[in-house]
């Protein structure tokens, strides 16, 4: 069973979850395990700004 399979896509604010992934793996490889620090280092660092290819989530 593969994760992808599972995905349907669509709606307003869906991101695609090889994306989301790459974010979480950098955050925890870099020690950061809270969902909002992930999502500020989305809008401030550029290591993430690439991985999410400029998407960024709203809080």
């Amino acid at each position: 069973m593969n994760i992808f399979s599972k995905y349907k896509g669509g709606g307003t604010s869906s991101y695609h979850p090889k994306m989301v992934l790459k974010i979480l793996f950098y955050g925890y490889l870099n020690n950061t395990y809270s969902c909002r620090k992930i999502a500020k280092g989305v809008k401030e660092n550029i290591y993430f700004m690439w991985l999410s290819g400029g998407l960024q989530a709203d809080l």
